[in-house]
């Protein structure tokens, strides 16, 4: 117990870290405890999709599906709001991984940002930091960091 309300804890995952993640925000809320969301930066769809697609389908019979983030996001997080950020240029994690993500979760309230000029480790850049800042502005987290209101924005897709 940190003494903060599951409410206002927003889970953030970046690639690989995107698998502990949704692994964890599922958990949470299939238990019934309260999320304040779930941000994803250039995630992927199942970890054995993404071997499958750097190294082909032998390599990907020998990694165990550690983490499989549409299965995560298929059902029980209806209720916590979903940011998916990938960007087209990102050479790691295929573009499409994301938006297969993004399109299969179940989340009430989500937003895509999928930019065309983003790569993997382009974690600074303003359009994204909008994105987030639109997503905490649709539902949920009234808790808006300052430092992102200065931030323009675009590409932002709302279902």
């Amino acid at each position: 117990e940190l003494g903060f309300p599951g409410e206002e804890v927003v889970f953030y995952g970046r690639s690989i870290g995107t698998g502990p993640a949704c692994a964890a925000v599922r958990k949470l809320a299939t238990e019934g405890k309260p999320v304040g969301g779930l941000v994803v930066f250039a995630p992927f769809a199942s970890l054995r999709r993404l071997v499958t697609a750097m190294a082909g389908g032998i390599a990907a019979e020998v990694v165990p599906n550690w983490w499989d983030n549409c299965s995560a996001l298929s059902a029980g997080v209806e209720e916590v709001p979903l940011l998916v950020i990938h960007g087209a240029s990102d050479r790691i994690i295929p573009w499409q991984h994301g938006k297969d993500l993004f399109s299969g979760a179940v989340n009430t309230h989500k937003c895509g940002y999928f930019p065309m000029s983003l790569g993997h480790n382009q974690l600074h850049n303003p359009e994204a930091a909008q994105a987030v800042r639109r997503l905490f502005q649709r539902k949920v987290f009234q808790i808006l960091p300052p430092a992102l209101e200065w931030l323009g924005h675009r590409d932002v897709q709302v279902p």
